[in-house]
């Protein structure tokens, strides 16, 4: 059983959808394309288990819980906040593809996002910023709650009922970082950072909750045969 805003009926249709029943923009097979330092323009394709013209899935390495999903936008854009609007309902069509897998699978997921802060560094001399930005959110099959978390930063907090609303809102406050969470009930809590929060902060509070720190650094505990293991259980047919 899972938390979440829908019918048993809305959840058999989602669950039972394979890549072959989407529309046509929801079922493309093209190369990724982008930064060719960047590990989210150039994924690990063993571990990608959907795909959508604008989007992807993976079952990120390092999973804190077995499940654990990277969606990613293909092109190169700063943050989910930085996505254009036109494709906010590919988006929402695809996460929802995504969320209903893995609660076909494991537990209906938290959706969060560090966002505006850079995933990786450039080696090329060219670049005029030597960090790159890349849209992607992570996805825990769990059911913790972080939006007191968020709250007790002290810092500006937005509450909305969907990620449209809350980057509207946000954008009439900052331009800058930010943390975003949606619970499995879809509320939406954004906090803005005064001060930079610890890299990997949604990792480092879904690892405290679990009482294990040991598992937030992806680096140090990668368990790569267990990413392997979702997405074997999570690729869309």
């Amino acid at each position: 059983m899972f938390a979440g805003a829908y019918t048993s009926s809305q959840c058999e249709v989602a669950v039972s959808t394979s890549l072959s029943d989407l529309p046509t923009h929801l079922r493309d097979d093209r190369p990724d394309i982008g930064e060719p330092e960047c590990f989210l323009c150039n994924p690990s394709k063993d571990l990608v288990f959907a795909r959508s013209e604008s989007f992807y899935a993976m079952a990120g390495l390092g999973p804190i819980v077995e499940g654990y999903t990277i969606l990613s936008a293909r092109e190169h854009w700063r943050s989910f906040f930085d996505v254009p609007e036109s494709l906010l309902g590919e988006y929402y069509e695809f996460v929802e593809i995504v969320r209903m897998r893995l609660a076909s699978e494991y537990l209906y997921p938290i959706t969060t996002e560090h966002g505006r802060v850079p995933v990786c560094a450039s080696t090329d001399p060219t670049r005029h910023e030597p960090h790159c930005y890349h849209a992607h959110q992570l996805l825990f099959p769990v059911s913790f709650d972080f939006s007191a978390d968020l709250r007790a930063r002290n810092d500006p907090v937005v509450e909305a009922t969907d990620l449209s609303a809350a980057r509207n809102q946000v954008r009439k406050i900052s331009e800058g970082e930010y943390l975003y969470f949606e619970g499995s009930n879809h509320h939406v809590t954004v906090s803005l950072p005064a001060i930079r929060p610890a890299r990997q902060y949604f990792r480092l509070l879904v690892a405290s909750y679990l009482g294990d720190m040991s598992l937030a650094d992806w680096k140090a505990a990668q368990r790569r045969e267990l990413a392997l293991k979702a997405k074997a259980r999570l690729k869309v047919d």
